[in-house]
Parts: C-alpha cells; sequence; structure tokens
C-alpha cells in the first residue's frame, strides 16, 4: 500500500500509547497486523479499560474525555481517525469487561496501477506537526525584529500544543514548551505577546507558572490565557489572583481563543502613548511591575542619553535583561522600539532645552547625544515638523 510514513507513524503512536496509558499494573496489551483479502487490519487492544457503548461512539470527536480517563484529551483519537480517512481506512472501537479494541482497516493498492489522491483535512486538523517532535525554536536574533506577534504555548499534552498551533500559525509565530519551568524560560528569553497555558500540569501547574510570569520584570506585561476543564469557581479564582488576563473552557471553541487573543493584543496596543502621556499610564491596566519599570527605562536614558554611543545593549544590560528581552518588552508596552524610545527621548529633551536655555543648536545636539549637528536637524525636523532653527525663529 502507499502510506505517508509521518502519519503513520502518528496513527501507531497515539494508539499505543494510549493502550500503555489505560492498561493497570499486570494487565496485557495485545498488538495484531494482518492482511484480511485485500486490506491490512491492524488491532490494538488493552486490558482494564472499559469504555460504555454512549462513549465508544464518542472518543474519536475532538476534546472528549471518557469518565475516569481525565489524562486523555481527546485530540489524539480525533487526529488518529482524520488519517487513517486519509489512506482511504477506517477506524472503529469496542468494548467489553475484557478490556478496549480499536481496529483499524487499510485497504491495499495495486501498486502498478495506484493513482494517489489528494485527501483534504478539516481546517482545524490542517497542519499538525509530528507528536514525536517539537518544531525548533527560532534564534534570539530573529525574534528581535520580527514584526509578527508571538503567541507561546504551554502544555503537557503535545497533540494540544500541537492542535492550538495549528489554529494560530496563520497568523502568529508559535512557540511551545510542554510543562511550566519549560515556559517560564522561553518567555523570558524571547517575551512573546501573549501566552496561552493549560491549568493542570505535572509540577508546576499553569495557575503557579502565571504567577511566576506576573512577578518578573522581564514577562509582567505579557496577557495570560488559561485553559481549563474545572469549573470551579475557586480555581479561577486562584488564577485571577494570579495575574491571569482570561480564562477558557475546555473544550473550547477555536475562534474563540483567536478572537480573545487578537483582543489582548490590541489592548496592548493602545499603550504606545505610554510615553509621550503620562496620564495614560493611571488610565490603562498597568502593574506597578511595569510603572517602575517605564520609570527607571527613562531615569536611565535621562542620565545616559548625553553619550552619543548609548545602545540597546547597554541599556539593556543596566536593566537587568538581554537586547531580545528590553526589544519586546518596550514593544508590547509603548509600541516603540528601545532605539525609537531613545531617539524621541532625546528629540524631546532637545526642544525643551530649545525652549528654555541659551544653548546653540549645535551644543544641544551634543548634549542630547548626537554626534552631528547636521543629523540632528533633520531628525528634529521629521519629529516635529520644522527645524530648531525655525523653532528659535518663531520663539524670537
Amino acid at each position: 500500500m502507499m502510506a505517508d510514513a509521518e502519519k503513520m507513524e502518528r496513527i501507531y503512536f497515539n494508539l499505543f500509547s494510549n493502550a500503555v496509558k489505560y492498561t493497570p499494573e499486570n494487565g496485557k496489551i495485545h498488538i495484531r497486523l494482518e492482511a484480511v483479502d485485500r486490506n491490512f487490519r491492524l488491532t490494538v487492544f488493552n486490558s482494564g479499560s472499559y469504555i460504555s457503548s454512549t462513549e465508544v461512539e464518542a472518543i474519536f470527536e475532538r476534546f472528549y474525555q471518557v469518565d475516569g480517563h481525565q489524562a486523555g484529551t481527546g485530540i489524539g483519537l480525533a487526529l488518529v481517525r482524520a488519517f487513517v480517512e486519509m489512506h482511504g481506512g477506517n477506524i472503529t472501537a469496542c468494548s467489553d469487561e475484557r478490556g478496549t479494541t480499536f481496529t483499524v482497516t487499510f485497504p491495499g493498492q495495486n501498486l502498478s496501477q495506484y493513482h494517489p489522491t489528494v485527501v483534504t483535512l478539516p481546517a482545524e486538523m490542517q497542519d499538525v506537526s509530528s507528536t514525536l517532535v517539537d518544531a525548533d525554536i527560532p534564534t534570539g536574533e530573529e525574534a528581535v525584529e520580527v514584526d509578527c506577534p508571538t503567541i507561546l504555548i504551554v502544555d503537557d499534552n503535545a497533540d494540544i500544543r500541537h492542535y492550538v498551533k495549528s489554529l494560530l500559525s496563520k497568523e502568529y509565530r508559535v512557540l511551545d514548551a510542554a510543562d511550566g519551568a519549560a515556559g517560564i524560560r522561553l518567555a523570558m528569553k524571547y517575551v512573546p505577546d501573549v501566552i496561552v497555558s493549560d491549568v493542570m500540569m505535572p509540577g508546576m501547574d499553569g495557575v503557579e507558572c502565571c504567577r511566576r510570569l506576573k512577578s518578573e520584570m522581564q514577562t509582567s506585561h505579557i496577557p495570560v490565557i488559561l485553559l481549563t476543564a474545572c469549573s470551579l469557581d475557586e480555581q479561577r479564582i486562584q488564577g485571577y489572583d494570579g495575574g491571569a488576563d482570561s480564562y477558557i473552557s475546555k473544550p473550547f471553541n477555536s475562534q474563540l481563543l483567536l478572537s480573545r487573543i487578537r483582543n489582548l493584543i490590541a489592548n496592548r496596543r493602545q499603550l504606545k502613548q505610554f510615553f509621550g502621556d503620562n496620564q495614560t499610564i493611571e488610565k490603562e491596566a498597568i502593574t506597578d511591575l511595569d510603572k517602575d519599570f517605564v520609570t527607571r527605562f527613562k531615569a536611565l536614558v535621562e542620565e545616559k542619553m548625553k553619550a552619543p554611543e548609548l545602545n540597546v545593549e547597554d541599556l539593556g544590560r543596566d536593566m537587568g535583561m538581554s537586547r531580545v528581552q528590553l526589544y519586546h518588552k518596550l514593544k508590547s508596552l509603548t509600541n516603540y522600539s528601545p532605539n525609537e524610545l531613545l531617539r524621541q527621548m532625546r528629540l524631546k529633551k532637545a526642544a525643551s532645552l530649545l525652549a528654555a536655555s541659551e544653548l546653540t543648536i549645535a551644543e544641544i545636539a551634543y548634549e542630547v547625544g548626537f554626534s552631528s549637528p547636521s543629523y540632528f536637524t533633520k531628525c528634529y525636523k521629521e519629529q516635529f515638523g520644522e527645524s530648531p532653527t525655525d523653532f528659535l525663529k518663531r520663539r524670537g
């Protein structure tokens, strides 16, 4: 038969791992592959797990969880069915007191007369990567200059991560982590625009992950969406107390998740007047940690702007951040890069000196860190619509 090796591996991997997951101690697993007429039949049996006839009908639906099997999500079996059908086959399940059996049937082909047809997966299943290999994370330099918003997914279930990545990858750069600790490391390194995290994870859960992210200067501004299958208000209160910006219940509507991410990113963009309008700081929902960050950055620039060689690396080091972290933190809060903000603050300082001092234009240019008075004049005109000379003439 003709087959896609990667998708066949997904089928095997999910069926075999399910069997291992739900087989009790000293239980049994039987795997059999046989030729039946012109077809190939794969059966996977595991003892000890009983699924009712009603639930057997539903287990291939996305996000369906069998009662008593909360470790599963249903994403894996939904993908298995999609990949089996792509090969022209079918999958069924049956269960009794002995255990559960999955049966997959693939049609054999006369390869000399084989003409492959293109089968399209449903939109929500497209571009799903292999469970066995996570996507490579781009280098820090790539992460710095890219304008496309970045989303970080934190979930211990690989199928959930890949499913959410498939939803987001057309609009966003997507990073993913398999646990809370790895999620914090990626968030600190790449400073994404939004973090989507599962609540129930081994080790550090999503609520604790959120709390730590909101307590770090580099990541305190990042909106966090928590995904939960639990409807208890107590858990949600813990999440909101830990700084979560939104909760979405599983099973979730893909359009709801996309809409919430878009809204959170749009709300952050409203902060771009941060440095020019102090009233904005009071009106927007900004944490004390972020206000302190803005104040420290402005004070640092005021102190060092006279040095023409002042650069993003120097500013980041003095703020206790890498170039990547500083870039994304400022870009998220203000919609400006560190270099753009540095130039704006230099020009605003120059404008105040022009208005209130007797210094020459050249002296002011050097005072605010420009190494060339002619370049200073060019930048000033671009910023304020008139040259320093025109301003002095107007001032009289």
